[in-house]
């Protein structure tokens, strides 16, 4: 639980960086890019913790975990995926 708090005490800050960034490079459009950030992360924030519950009374817990990790990852190559794209 601590490690957690850490972390997401770290990440706090970045949040509005990649606001202020997404806002920045939107050419005009920045409330659909703060709507569209603010969409993924209600939608991240409700339906991976639900499925990853679900699946942890199904399964080991690690297995359940072994999902999050390969999710974060999907989002990891879908950032670069897209960044690319755009340059």
């Amino acid at each position: 639980v601590g490690i957690s708090f850490i972390i997401g005490a770290a990440y706090g800050p970045i949040w509005c960086i990649i606001q202020a960034v997404a806002a920045a490079d939107s050419k005009g459009n920045s409330g659909k890019a703060i709507g569209l950030l603010s969409i993924a992360s209600g939608i991240g924030g409700i339906v991976l913790p639900t499925a990853i519950g679900k699946l942890a009374n199904a399964v080991r817990i690690e297995n359940a975990l072994y999902v999050l990790a390969v999710a974060a990852a999907i989002g990891f190559f879908i950032c670069f995926k897209v960044k690319d794209e755009e340059h």
